[in-house]
C-alpha cells in the first residue's frame, strides 16, 4: 500500500462520514491518524512490510536519510505534520465550530481524495518547502 492509496481511502471515508453525519466514523479516522502522527507507525508502510516480509520494504521518501532530509530546517517529517494538520482542520470544522466553518472538513476530504488520485499532495509539498523532511 502506498501513501496515495491511503489518502484515497481516508478521503472517501471522510466524505461518507460527513455526508451521512457519522461522527463516530470521522472520530475513528481522526484517532487512527493521531496514532500515526504520534508514533510514526504509518499504516501504508506497515502493510507494505507485512506484505513483502522485509523490514526495509518500500521505505517512503519521508523516512529516507539522504542529504536533503538530513539538512532540513526541522527534524520532523512532512507526513507527520500533514496528519496533524488534517486532524486539526477536520476536528475544528466538525466538532468545535460546526455551524460556522462546516465546509473545512469537506474541503479536506475532497483534497485528500484529489491528492490520492493525482499522486501529489500540495500540503506535503508546501511542508517540505518550509523545511520539514
Amino acid at each position: 500500500m502506498k501513501e496515495r492509496h491511503f489518502r484515497i481511502m481516508v478521503g472517501v471515508i471522510l466524505i461518507i462520514g460527513l455526508y451521512y453525519d457519522m461522527n463516530d466514523l470521522i472520530l475513528a479516522i481522526l484517532i487512527i491518524m493521531a496514532f500515526e502522527a504520534i508514533t510514526n507507525w504509518r499504516i501504508p508502510i506497515m502493510i507494505s512490510r507485512l506484505r513483502y516480509r522485509k523490514s526495509d520494504a518500500l521505505v517512503s521518501p519521508e523516512t529516507s536519510h539522504d542529504a536533503d532530509s538530513i539538512f532540513g530546517r526541522f527534524q520532523f517529517e512532512a507526513e507527520r505534520m500533514f496528519r496533524i494538520l488534517v486532524i486539526l482542520f477536520v476536528a475544528t470544522g466538525q466538532y468545535l465550530f460546526p455551524e460556522q466553518i462546516w465546509f473545512i472538513p469537506w474541503f479536506v476530504a475532497f483534497a485528500l481524495l484529489g491528492a490520492g488520485l493525482s499522486g501529489a499532495c500540495p500540503m506535503v509539498l508546501v511542508l517540505r518547502k518550509l523545511g520539514f523532511r
